[in-house]
Protein backbone atom coordinates (compact mmCIF):
# COMPACT_ATOMS: atom_id res chain seq x y z
CA UNK A 1 0.00 0.00 0.00
CA UNK A 2 2.94 2.50 0.51
CA UNK A 3 4.70 1.41 -2.29
CA UNK A 4 1.46 2.45 -4.76
CA UNK A 5 0.95 5.90 -2.48
CA UNK A 6 4.84 6.28 -3.69
CA UNK A 7 4.07 5.22 -7.12
CA UNK A 8 0.91 7.66 -7.47
CA UNK A 9 2.45 10.32 -5.93
CA UNK A 10 5.07 9.94 -9.04
CA UNK A 11 2.65 9.73 -11.60
CA UNK A 12 0.03 12.42 -10.08
CA UNK A 13 -0.13 15.11 -13.16
CA UNK A 14 0.45 17.88 -10.34
CA UNK A 15 4.41 16.66 -9.81
CA UNK A 16 5.15 17.40 -13.95
CA UNK A 17 7.08 14.39 -13.87
CA UNK A 18 5.18 12.60 -16.39
CA UNK A 19 2.15 13.98 -18.88
CA UNK A 20 -1.88 13.60 -17.98
CA UNK A 21 -2.02 11.17 -20.97
CA UNK A 22 0.80 8.98 -19.58
CA UNK A 23 -0.57 9.20 -15.97
CA UNK A 24 -4.09 8.42 -16.93
CA UNK A 25 -2.76 5.46 -19.50
CA UNK A 26 -0.94 3.96 -16.27
CA UNK A 27 -3.24 4.53 -14.20
CA UNK A 28 -5.34 2.31 -15.50
CA UNK A 29 -3.22 -0.46 -16.42
CA UNK A 30 -2.11 -0.45 -12.46
CA UNK A 31 -5.99 -0.43 -11.96
CA UNK A 32 -6.43 -3.43 -13.47
CA UNK A 33 -5.74 -6.48 -11.04
CA UNK A 34 -7.19 -4.16 -8.36
CA UNK A 35 -10.98 -4.45 -10.45
CA UNK A 36 -10.49 -8.05 -11.35
CA UNK A 37 -10.13 -9.09 -7.58
CA UNK A 38 -13.08 -6.97 -7.20
CA UNK A 39 -15.31 -8.54 -9.57
CA UNK A 40 -13.94 -11.87 -8.85
CA UNK A 41 -15.38 -11.06 -5.07
CA UNK A 42 -18.82 -9.23 -5.96
CA UNK A 43 -19.00 -12.13 -8.36
CA UNK A 44 -19.72 -15.11 -5.89
CA UNK A 45 -20.41 -12.61 -3.27
CA UNK A 46 -24.20 -13.24 -3.17
CA UNK A 47 -23.88 -17.24 -3.60
CA UNK A 48 -21.72 -16.80 -0.35
CA UNK A 49 -23.90 -14.82 1.69
CA UNK A 50 -27.16 -17.25 0.80
CA UNK A 51 -25.29 -20.62 1.67
CA UNK A 52 -23.41 -19.25 4.83
CA UNK A 53 -26.47 -18.00 6.47
CA UNK A 54 -28.22 -20.93 5.59
CA UNK A 55 -25.21 -23.22 6.93
CA UNK A 56 -25.71 -21.38 10.05
CA UNK A 57 -29.35 -21.56 10.46
CA UNK A 58 -29.16 -25.07 10.08
CA UNK A 59 -25.79 -25.51 11.49
CA UNK A 60 -27.83 -26.56 15.08
CA UNK A 61 -28.56 -30.19 15.87
CA UNK A 62 -31.57 -32.42 13.82
CA UNK A 63 -33.56 -32.51 17.01
CA UNK A 64 -33.50 -28.81 17.77
CA UNK A 65 -34.10 -27.57 14.17
CA UNK A 66 -38.06 -26.93 14.23
CA UNK A 67 -37.59 -25.58 17.98
CA UNK A 68 -34.75 -23.48 17.39
CA UNK A 69 -36.45 -21.47 13.96
CA UNK A 70 -38.52 -19.25 15.18
CA UNK A 71 -35.96 -17.66 17.61
CA UNK A 72 -33.23 -17.82 14.98
CA UNK A 73 -35.13 -15.48 12.65
CA UNK A 74 -36.06 -13.17 15.40
CA UNK A 75 -32.51 -13.01 16.85
CA UNK A 76 -31.45 -12.27 12.62
CA UNK A 77 -33.84 -9.75 12.74
CA UNK A 78 -33.36 -8.17 16.03
CA UNK A 79 -29.39 -8.20 15.30
CA UNK A 80 -29.16 -7.23 11.76
CA UNK A 81 -31.63 -4.08 12.88
CA UNK A 82 -29.41 -2.91 15.46
CA UNK A 83 -26.59 -3.23 13.25
CA UNK A 84 -28.02 -1.06 10.86
CA UNK A 85 -29.42 1.53 13.12
CA UNK A 86 -25.92 1.65 14.86
CA UNK A 87 -24.60 2.48 11.29
CA UNK A 88 -26.29 4.87 10.29
CA UNK A 89 -26.22 6.60 14.14
CA UNK A 90 -22.50 6.60 13.21
CA UNK A 91 -22.52 7.50 9.89
CA UNK A 92 -25.33 10.70 10.09
CA UNK A 93 -23.15 12.23 13.13
CA UNK A 94 -19.73 11.70 11.85
CA UNK A 95 -20.36 11.89 7.78
CA UNK A 96 -17.48 9.92 6.56
CA UNK A 97 -18.81 10.65 3.15
CA UNK A 98 -18.78 14.60 2.92
CA UNK A 99 -15.29 14.65 5.11
CA UNK A 100 -14.28 12.45 2.04
CA UNK A 101 -15.76 14.17 -0.72
CA UNK A 102 -14.10 17.93 1.45
CA UNK A 103 -10.81 16.59 2.04
CA UNK A 104 -10.02 14.13 -1.05
CA UNK A 105 -13.45 13.94 -3.13
CA UNK A 106 -14.04 12.20 -6.86
CA UNK A 107 -12.89 14.27 -9.35
CA UNK A 108 -16.31 15.66 -11.35
CA UNK A 109 -17.65 15.23 -8.07
CA UNK A 110 -19.66 18.09 -8.78
CA UNK A 111 -19.47 19.16 -4.91
CA UNK A 112 -21.87 17.19 -2.31
CA UNK A 113 -25.06 16.28 -3.00
CA UNK A 114 -27.56 16.66 0.13
CA UNK A 115 -31.26 15.82 0.29
CA UNK A 116 -34.18 18.33 1.05
CA UNK A 117 -35.45 18.75 4.47
CA UNK A 118 -38.77 17.91 3.02
CA UNK A 119 -37.83 14.37 1.35
CA UNK A 120 -36.03 13.70 4.87
CA UNK A 121 -39.60 14.47 6.86
CA UNK A 122 -41.32 12.62 4.91
CA UNK A 123 -38.92 9.26 4.89
CA UNK A 124 -39.14 9.89 8.77
CA UNK A 125 -43.24 9.46 8.55
CA UNK A 126 -42.82 6.28 5.71
CA UNK A 127 -40.64 4.39 8.00
CA UNK A 128 -43.59 1.48 8.56
CA UNK A 129 -43.92 1.65 4.60
CA UNK A 130 -39.41 1.23 4.77
CA UNK A 131 -39.61 -1.55 7.20
CA UNK A 132 -42.20 -3.66 5.23
CA UNK A 133 -40.32 -3.32 2.16
CA UNK A 134 -37.96 -4.98 3.64
CA UNK A 135 -38.97 -8.22 2.80
CA UNK A 136 -38.28 -8.49 -1.08
CA UNK A 137 -41.77 -9.44 -3.12
CA UNK A 138 -39.21 -10.07 -6.07
CA UNK A 139 -36.51 -12.33 -4.79
CA UNK A 140 -34.97 -12.52 -7.92
CA UNK A 141 -34.36 -8.88 -8.62
CA UNK A 142 -33.08 -8.39 -5.34
CA UNK A 143 -30.16 -10.65 -6.74
CA UNK A 144 -29.89 -9.18 -9.92
CA UNK A 145 -29.63 -6.08 -8.38
CA UNK A 146 -27.01 -6.67 -5.42
CA UNK A 147 -29.71 -5.27 -2.84
CA UNK A 148 -27.60 -6.87 0.23
CA UNK A 149 -30.53 -6.53 2.78
CA UNK A 150 -33.31 -7.73 0.93
CA UNK A 151 -31.06 -11.04 0.08
CA UNK A 152 -30.43 -11.16 3.79
CA UNK A 153 -33.86 -11.29 5.07
CA UNK A 154 -35.06 -13.80 2.40
CA UNK A 155 -32.41 -15.79 3.05
CA UNK A 156 -32.79 -16.32 6.70
CA UNK A 157 -36.58 -16.82 5.53
CA UNK A 158 -35.67 -19.53 3.60
CA UNK A 159 -32.93 -21.11 6.13
CA UNK A 160 -35.88 -21.11 8.70
CA UNK A 161 -38.14 -22.30 6.53
CA UNK A 162 -35.52 -25.35 5.72
CA UNK A 163 -35.20 -26.45 9.82
CA UNK A 164 -39.05 -27.28 9.67
CA UNK A 165 -38.81 -29.72 6.55
CA UNK A 166 -38.16 -33.11 7.34
CA UNK A 167 -34.66 -34.38 7.49
CA UNK A 168 -35.17 -36.65 4.47
CA UNK A 169 -36.44 -33.74 2.41
CA UNK A 170 -33.81 -31.13 3.97
CA UNK A 171 -30.62 -33.50 3.55
CA UNK A 172 -29.66 -32.34 -0.20
CA UNK A 173 -30.75 -29.02 -0.09
CA UNK A 174 -27.84 -28.41 3.13
CA UNK A 175 -25.67 -30.73 1.12
CA UNK A 176 -26.36 -28.24 -1.81
CA UNK A 177 -25.85 -25.38 0.46
CA UNK A 178 -22.44 -26.55 1.76
CA UNK A 179 -20.80 -27.76 -1.96
CA UNK A 180 -21.67 -24.46 -3.07
CA UNK A 181 -20.16 -22.61 -0.56
CA UNK A 182 -16.99 -24.39 -0.40
CA UNK A 183 -17.07 -23.30 -4.41
CA UNK A 184 -17.40 -19.81 -3.41
CA UNK A 185 -14.38 -19.95 -0.60
CA UNK A 186 -12.36 -21.62 -3.66
CA UNK A 187 -12.74 -18.81 -5.77
CA UNK A 188 -11.86 -16.62 -2.70
CA UNK A 189 -9.00 -18.39 -2.33
CA UNK A 190 -8.17 -17.36 -6.00
CA UNK A 191 -9.00 -14.41 -5.69
CA UNK A 192 -7.06 -13.37 -2.40
CA UNK A 193 -3.61 -14.20 -4.40
CA UNK A 194 -4.24 -11.44 -6.34
CA UNK A 195 -4.76 -9.18 -3.02
CA UNK A 196 -0.74 -7.51 -2.80
CA UNK A 197 -0.50 -6.93 -6.23
CA UNK A 198 -4.34 -5.23 -6.22
CA UNK A 199 -3.55 -2.88 -2.87
CA UNK A 200 -0.85 -1.81 -4.98
CA UNK A 201 -2.24 -0.96 -8.20
CA UNK A 202 -5.32 0.63 -6.67
CA UNK A 203 -3.91 2.78 -4.36
CA UNK A 204 -1.40 3.69 -6.81
CA UNK A 205 -4.03 4.40 -9.48
CA UNK A 206 -6.46 6.35 -7.20
CA UNK A 207 -3.43 8.58 -5.67
CA UNK A 208 -2.67 9.11 -9.38
CA UNK A 209 -5.35 10.64 -10.12
CA UNK A 210 -6.46 12.35 -7.21
CA UNK A 211 -3.77 12.87 -5.15
CA UNK A 212 -2.14 12.44 -1.90
CA UNK A 213 -5.37 13.88 -0.18
CA UNK A 214 -7.64 11.21 -0.38
CA UNK A 215 -5.58 9.54 2.32
CA UNK A 216 -7.61 12.11 5.00
CA UNK A 217 -10.58 11.15 3.67
CA UNK A 218 -9.84 7.05 3.93
CA UNK A 219 -8.71 7.57 7.44
CA UNK A 220 -11.90 8.88 8.85
CA UNK A 221 -13.67 6.40 7.15
CA UNK A 222 -11.93 4.07 8.71
CA UNK A 223 -12.24 5.68 12.31
CA UNK A 224 -15.63 6.07 11.71
CA UNK A 225 -16.22 1.70 11.12
CA UNK A 226 -14.26 1.26 13.87
CA UNK A 227 -16.39 3.42 15.74
CA UNK A 228 -19.69 1.58 14.36
CA UNK A 229 -17.93 -1.82 15.08
CA UNK A 230 -16.44 -0.99 18.96
CA UNK A 231 -20.69 0.00 19.46
CA UNK A 232 -21.41 -2.93 17.94
CA UNK A 233 -19.55 -5.15 19.96
CA UNK A 234 -20.45 -3.52 22.84
CA UNK A 235 -24.17 -4.39 21.95
CA UNK A 236 -23.06 -8.12 21.74
CA UNK A 237 -21.48 -8.12 25.00
CA UNK A 238 -24.26 -6.77 26.71
CA UNK A 239 -26.39 -9.04 24.96
CA UNK A 240 -24.63 -11.95 25.76
CA UNK A 241 -24.63 -10.68 29.79
CA UNK A 242 -28.13 -10.52 29.63
CA UNK A 243 -28.78 -13.73 27.76
CA UNK A 244 -26.17 -15.81 30.12
CA UNK A 245 -25.41 -13.88 32.79
CA UNK A 246 -21.78 -13.93 32.63
CA UNK A 247 -19.44 -11.33 32.30
CA UNK A 248 -17.68 -12.19 28.29
CA UNK A 249 -15.68 -9.52 28.21
CA UNK A 250 -12.46 -10.94 29.13
CA UNK A 251 -13.24 -13.19 26.24
CA UNK A 252 -12.59 -10.08 24.16
CA UNK A 253 -9.55 -8.70 25.67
Amino acid sequence: MLLGAGVGVLLNPTTDLVSQSFSTWLANWLDLPGQIFIRLVQMVMIPLIITSIISGIISNSTENLKSFGLQLLLYFIFTTTVAIIIGLFVSLIMKPGQCFLELGGFPNSGGITTIPAAQQTSFMEDVPNAISNLIPNNPLESILSGEMLGVVIFTILIGVAITQLEKSTASPIIRFAEAVQKICMIVISWAMMLVPYAVFGLIAALTARIGIDVFFGLAYYILVVIIGLALLMVFYLVLVFTITKKNHWSICV
